[in-house]
């Protein structure tokens, strides 16, 4: 385990980007359909896309639901698209097989209830016709689909041949990711329980109670340090650093930097700073919420030390700092110096002590990583692709000059993003720079990598 030096260059937003086929089709749904209309693709009981990608899986084992998403999207441009038409017939030969196996199973059923489900289950072709008929109709009303839907016949058409190639045998790599996340947990909880020896260090923490939406609520690893017992003489639970104490002129150089990644979060000047809400930098934060021996850590399993995460690689570092500083936030604003947390998944539910004089320090335990300055490069690339894709998609029907395929390989796409987008983006690349160095500087955060 490593130490990374805090020293990093300034990270530079992405001007283009290469990708894939299920990438371009991911944000294409975003901007065609997105979350408002992909709620109303439902027939019955039915969601239509995972009907669909069960379609699929059954002559692909292979089949994603990027590959319904895909169908679906042609088939709103192009009605006549026999590719859809087929899997319409899919989900209706689905549908009449379970309601035969309904009447095996529940023989006794009454008939004027047998009925039903049949006349249900021969109907439910058309409805999944009707409704994406009528979402095509909204769509257009509303001026998102495309005049030229040429790239999402190419990406659709690409995708079949992967998935129907012998040669594929899944493109999904959430089982391998979930591994090595899991994996590199077990990796942090180890180099705490080293760092820390004195401390007890616990896994899979999940904060209880009311919290803001979106909130990071399940913490990876916390370094709790036990109160000393009632016959050892103490006063307060003050944590001082590991390096040197932070002191109030470092807390004050620390606020603007806040605001820069309440910023990057998306969160416009002055919202959320409602009554209660506090962030570490303004003079009150902590106020009175010390806890004192004379309590004696009664019900408490002591105080919280270090808030521990783990990454298995540096990609989504950008976009999981202003939540990890959030969650923070969010527990030094506890009533009374005192949080409440599940520890496990089920596991009991344990409360803890916030020395609201000194925030729990934060540590970033990284895997596949060299130095801070490839793993900042790598966490800004990541966030810029997707995001400046979007962008982009969102500006106007694709077009060659922006979007094209890498000579005929079709499963490989360069896009180029627009030199605005680029900019603005670039604005919330340094504000997450500034924040991180200001972390780092401090001794508030501390980045290791996992050799």
């Amino acid at each position: 385990m490593r130490l990374l030096s805090p020293h990093f260059r300034p990270p530079v937003a992405p001007t283009s980007a290469r990708f894939g086929p299920e990438d371009v089709i991911g944000s294409a749904w975003r901007h065609i359909v997105g979350a408002e209309h992909e709620v109303q693709l439902v027939a019955g009981r039915r969601r239509i896309v995972p009907a669909f990608a069960a379609v699929l899986k059954q002559e692909a084992p292979a089949s994603t639901e990027v590959d319904a998403k895909a169908e679906i999207l042609l088939f709103l441009h192009d009605p006549s698209d026999g590719a859809a038409t087929r899997l319409i017939d899919g989900v209706q030969a689905e549908a009449l097989q379970h309601a035969a196996a309904l009447k095996r199973k529940h023989p006794q059923l009454p008939p004027d209830r047998w009925a039903a489900i049949s006349e249900d289950a021969r109907g439910v072709g058309l409805v999944v016709r009707r409704v994406l008929d009528e979402s095509r109709e909204r769509l257009d009303a509303e001026q998102r689909l495309w005049g030229e839907a040429r790239l999402l016949r190419v990406m659709a058409e690409e995708l079949r041949r992967v998935r129907l190639s012998p040669l594929t045998v899944s493109r999904s790599d959430s089982t391998t990711a979930k591994l090595a996340g899991q994996q590199q947990e077990a990796v942090a909880v180890r180099w705490a329980r080293d760092s820390y020896p004195r401390s007890e260090v616990l896994q899979n923490c999940l904060i209880v109670g009311a919290a803001p939406a979106g909130l990071k609520a399940e913490l990876d690893a916390l370094v709790v340090r036990p109160f000393a017992p009632a016959t050892e003489p103490q006063t307060t639970t003050t944590l001082t650093s590991r390096s040197d104490a932070r002191s109030d002129e470092a807390v004050q150089r620390l606020a603007p930097r806040w605001k820069a990644t309440r910023e990057l979060r998306g969160e416009g000047e002055g919202e959320g700073e409602g009554e209660g809400r506090r962030s570490f930098g303004d003079e009150d934060a902590g106020g009175s919420s010390s806890v004192d021996a004379d309590d004696s850590g009664v019900g408490l399993r002591g105080t919280i030390e270090v808030i521990v995460e783990a990454k298995a690689g540096p990609s989504s570092l950008m976009g999981d700092l202003p939540k990890l500083l959030a969650a923070r936030e969010c527990l030094q604003r506890s009533a009374a110096g005192v949080v409440e947390m599940r520890i496990g998944k089920g596991g009991e539910t344990v409360r803890f002590a916030i020395d609201g004089a000194s925030p729990p320090r934060l540590a970033y335990v990284l895997g596949r990583c060299t130095d801070l300055d490839e793993c900042v490069c790598a966490a800004v690339h990541h966030s810029g692709k997707g995001a400046l894709l979007d962008k982009r998609m969102g500006s106007a029907s694709p077009a060659d000059e922006w979007l094209h395929c890498v000579g005929d390989d079709a499963s490989v796409l360069v896009a180029s993003f627009c030199a605005a987008d680029v900019a603005k983006f670039q604005g919330h690349v340094d504000a997450f720079a500034e924040t991180l160095r200001g972390l780092l500087e401090s001794g508030e955060l501390e980045c290791w990598a996992s050799d």
